[in-house]
Formats: structure tokens, C-alpha cells, sequence
């Protein structure tokens, strides 16, 4: 009697590359005379470690390799070339089943990156990247990304184009590692797995074109300093801004102010320190000395775009006040009344709110006669004296009388 298989099973459920399946023989009872197992193939997989469950029954498995055939789960698998022989040499008729069930799925291919790569252009921070990755053909079987990352940056939204192309995005984030145009830009760790759970080795190639610089820093701003001196109308004076190391990339100035003051003439000391002049104008802000002098909306940018964060933390020291405001004279009066040699006429000065910082009289004349004895009435009103002497100018009632080269001096 040759052996005679009836039937062959496998479990109903999905497998994929690496799963080792146990298939069932169901046989003609054998008579205790075991046979062993010649050939055959499960979905084109050799069959192996044949065992004797009783009479009837046999089992044997098979392990799901790299590079097989898919079969969807409602596919008939093909068992193939299946041969039992007994003691005896007897060898059953070859024997070519399907076995036909519903949810028995076999995924034998794993996806594979064999390419990864990214627009040749400039990119800064911000910039989302789409990549491309080119794979084998998947079959209608997309994957999902498991990691990667592109320059250190993950990897997400994975897109399929076709059945060998789909694309990723990562965004440039501050503070990652800036690559000059033409470095190799490293891919670390990328893995698709299928539906099945199938996952590619880690695709580690590096990226490498002429034109693709990757700027990840923007230029930032530690500190601003100021000398610790008095400031008035007219000074110039230079800040000096530090910042991160800048690396070689210097950047521009694009906006700031200090005490409301637009600042300029952006010169590099070193890598870290750059100096910047600003001009105190008449009506600006006065600060008293220890007060806090702002600065704001203070940006530089680099060359590929990258723009700090704004500063805008004061300046806090003592000994640095800032008088922006010369003294304003908007009036001059003196009584209505005849005046001869000899009279000794208070002149009225009427000037712009002083705010409490009095000026000194550095010149003036009234009907050509030098003025003294300034005094402060109040935070607008002031006092100067003049005497008619003799061989003066002579005015009518009626007549203009001249005021002249009138100047007061503030603190500043």
C-alpha cells in the first residue's frame, strides 16, 4: 500500500516573511507503517520537520521567506509536488492540492528603500522638505513609516506616488546641525513596515549633492550692553551685541531700537560679539541714571534667511543717563514800560516743560544789552535780568526790541 494524502491545512490566519507555519496531512490510515516526507512545496516554500500526529494525521512546516509569493487572504494557496514514501520505497501518487480559506494572508515581501532623496536647494530653519524614496515595487501593499530621520530630523506624512516611489517631509528645526552645499546629508534609520508587520532593514545611505546647504540656526541674541556714561542730543553712541557663536555665517541687522532710537552701522567684532551705533535726537525719552533703558524688536538675519528671535530685554546699569531733550525756549517777554540808563529790566522766559532738569543760561542779549541773574520760577517759566547802559541802541514805543543769541544748557 502506497502512503495516500487526502488533505492538506494550514491555519487560517495571516503570515508573513519569517513565520514559521505548521501544516496539517491528513492520510489514508497508515498501518503504523510510517512514512517519511520526499518533496513539496506549501505557497512555494519547502516543506520540512515532518512528524506523525496517528495514523491519519502528519504534520510539517514551512517558513515564510524573503522574495515569495503574496496571496491575499481569500487567494487559494497552491501545496505542490507533495510526495510521502513508505518503509517499503512505496511513494504516494505526487500529490497538488489548494488549499481554499478566508483569512490565511501571506505577505513574503518585505518593503525595501533602495533611494532616498531631497530637492538640490537651500534650506533654513522652518522649511518643511519633502523627500523621496524609492522603493521595489510594493505590490499594492503600502507601508506605514516606522522611523527616520533625514539630517537628524524625523521623518512623517508618508505619501505613495506609485508602486516604487513615495515621498516624506521633516521640517529644518533651530538648533540642528547646518551642512554646507555639496556635504553628504545623513538618512539614519529608516524603516518601512507592510500591513503584515514586515520591516525593512534600516536604510542608513547619506544623501550627497552640490547644492543642498542646510542652514538649522538662527543667529541669537544673549545679550546688548551700552557704556556706562552720560548721553545727550547728538551722541552717538555704540552698542556692542552679543551672540552664539555665529559660526561664520554672519548675519544683517534687520530691525531695533534702544530707547526708541533706530540702530545702525551693524559691524562684526568676532564670532560671537558685533557692535552697533545708535544717535540720541532731540525729543527722544530721557532716562535717569540706573533707570532701565529698553530695547526693542531687535532682529538680525542670516544669509539664508533665518531670523533671531526678537530681543527686547533692557539695559539696566547705573551711570548711564540719557538727556534727549534740549531746553526749548518758546517765549521772551518784559514789562510794557519805559526804560533809561540805568533800569534793570526782569525779562520772562518762557520755555517747554523742563521736567525738573534746569538749565543754565549760556548766552543771550535783549536790545543788545547781555542778560543775567537767570532764575527758575517753575518747570516752564524762568527770569533774566538785563541793565540799559549808557550808548545803547535807542527803541521807540512801537518798536521791536531784539532778542539775541539766546541759549540755555541743560544737565546733559
Amino acid at each position: 500500500n502506497r502512503p495516500n494524502i487526502t488533505n492538506v491545512t494550514i491555519p487560517n490566519s495571516a503570515t508573513k516573511v519569517g513565520s514559521n507555519v505548521t501544516a496539517t496531512i491528513t492520510v489514508t490510515d497508515d498501518g503504523g507503517d510510517i512514512p517519511t516526507l520526499s518533496s513539496g512545496t506549501i505557497a512555494g516554500f519547502t516543506l520540512g520537520s515532518f512528524s506523525r500526529t496517528n495514523s491519519t494525521t502528519y504534520t510539517v512546516s514551512f517558513s515564510v521567506g524573503e522574495g515569495g509569493t503574496d496571496y491575499q487572504a481569500s487567494s487559494d494557496i497552491p501545496v505542490s509536488n507533495l510526495v510521502l514514501t513508505d518503509g517499503g520505497g512505496n511513494q504516494n501518487t505526487v500529490k497538488n492540492f489548494i488549499i481554499s480559506q478566508g483569512s490565511d494572508p501571506v505577505d513574503a515581501n518585505t518593503p525595501n528603500v533602495t533611494a532616498v532623496t531631497i530637492p538640490n536647494a537651500a534650506m533654513k530653519v522652518g522649511d518643511v522638505v519633502t523627500a523621496t524614496i524609492t522603493v521595489d515595487a510594493d505590490g499594492g501593499d503600502f507601508p506605514s513609516i516606522t522611523s527616520g530621520t533625514v539630517n537628524g530630523y524625523n521623518l512623517g506624512n508618508l505619501t505613495r506616488t506609485s508602486s516604487t516611489t513615495y515621498t516624506a517631509q521633516f521640517t529644518i528645526g533651530n538648533g540642528g546641525t547646518d551642512r554646507t552645499a555639496g556635504a553628504n546629508i545623513p538618512v539614519a534609520n529608516l524603516v518601512l513596515t507592510d500591513a503584515a508587520g514586515n520591516a525593512d532593514g534600516a536604510f542608513a545611505t547619506s544623501i550627497s549633492q552640490g547644492g543642498d546647504p542646510i542652514d538649522a540656526n538662527r543667529p541669537n541674541i544673549t545679550g546688548v550692553s551700552i557704556p556706562a556714561a552720560s548721553m545727550k542730543v547728538g551722541d552717538v553712541v555704540t552698542a556692542t551685541l552679543t551672540v552664539t557663536d555665529d559660526g561664520g555665517d554672519e548675519p544683517v541687522l534687520t530691525s531695533g531700537t534702544i530707547n526708541g532710537f533706530s540702530v545702525f552701522n551693524f559691524v562684526r567684532s568676532n564670532s560671537t560679539t558685533y557692535m552697533v551705533d545708535f544717535t540720541i535726537t532731540d525729543g527722544g525719552t530721557d532716562r535717569a541714571s540706573g533707570a532701565d533703558i529698553p530695547v526693542a524688536n531687535l532682529v538680525l538675519t542670516d544669509a539664508a534667511g533665518n531670523a533671531s528671535t526678537v530681543y527686547s530685554t533692557a539695559i539696566s546699569q547705573s551711570g548711564d543717563p540719557i538727556d534727549a531733550n534740549r531746553p526749548n525756549i518758546t517765549n521772551v517777554t518784559i514789562p510794557n514800560s519805559a526804560m533809561k540808563v540805568g533800569s534793570n529790566v526782569t525779562a520772562t522766559i518762557t520755555v517747554s516743560d523742563d521736567g525738573g532738569d534746569a538749565p543754565t543760561l549760556s548766552s543771550g542779549t535783549i536790545a543788545g544789552f547781555s542778560l543775567g541773574s537767570f532764575n527758575r520760577t517753575n518747570s516752564t517759566t524762568y527770569t533774566v535780568q538785563f541793565t540799559v547802559s549808557e550808548g545803547g541802541t535807542d527803541y521807540q514805543a512801537s518798536s521791536d526790541i531784539p532778542v539775541s543769541n539766546l541759549v540755555l544748557t541743560d544737565g546733559g
